[in-house]
């Protein structure tokens, strides 16, 4: 019989802020501050992803879920309607709205493991062992070498000296704008609202995680990205 079994912590901070909507202004500020730790990488029916079944004090780290900052921040903001001028005046300026979503979420832990069987007892999720005298970190990042790939060397006939989760991925900040406008209609209470909207914005890269499979050409590297580069969306409601 096999049994993955664990152990895991969690403790958080939640802090939520809202401006409920007044002078034509809507204002929602949502941050955590977190911190996982726990002593197996799977979950209740998959693998536990140690290097022993064993979950003891060695495997005790951040899990791979960790998340340790995530702020959101959204806006929401009517210009005012004009009541005086002409006609056309009226027609072109009232009714436009704008909204933004932004996020800016920290890295998860990075899973380092060896891609052979270096410790010859089969389990896949071996880990290598620490080069003495070699810094984890670079001095400055790249998604070609995220981390230093030196630090890290195939563990042969003995469990790895590497900890779970040693490193941590790329924090991701993706924007979201929007642009409204209403057309009343001359029903009582009803509307069309046409709504363009552009995901990820700025169009920055919002890369995936760095690849932690030592012996393998893309160790350290970023091959992907976790959001798509921007996208544009139309939309036309009608309320009623």
């Amino acid at each position: 019989m096999l049994d993955y079994h664990g152990a895991s912590s969690y403790n958080g901070l939640n802090i939520h802020f809202q401006h409920r909507f007044s002078h034509q202004l809507e204002f929602t500020t949502a941050y955590s501050y977190s911190h996982l730790l726990d002593n197996q990488g799977g979950d209740t029916n998959g693998s536990s992803r140690n290097q022993t079944q064993i979950p003891t004090a060695k495997e005790w780290a951040s899990g791979l879920t960790d998340q340790r900052h995530d702020l959101s921040l959204s806006l929401l903001y009517q210009l005012p309607q004009i009541s005086g001028g002409n006609l056309m005046e009226r027609a072109v300026l009232n009714g436009w709205g704008v909204s933004t979503i932004f996020q800016a979420i920290s890295g998860t832990p990075v899973w380092v493991y060896q891609s052979v069987d270096g410790q010859n007892n089969g389990n896949v999720y071996q880990r290598p062992d620490l080069v003495p005298g070699q810094s984890l970190t670079v001095s400055n990042r790249t998604i070609g070498k995220w981390f230093n790939t030196s630090a890290f060397a195939e563990s042969v006939g003995h469990y790895g000296s590497t900890p779970r989760n040693p490193l941590t991925g790329v924090p991701i900040h993706p924007l979201t704008l929007a642009v409204h406008r209403s057309f009343p209609m001359p029903f009582e209470g009803q509307r069309v609202e046409f709504r363009i909207e552009a995901f990820n914005a700025l169009n920055n890269p919002q890369f995936a995680a760095p690849s932690g499979v030592q012996g393998t050409s893309n160790f350290g590297r970023i091959t992907a990205t976790t959001i798509n580069n921007r996208e544009l969306q139309l939309a036309l409601k009608y309320y009623f």
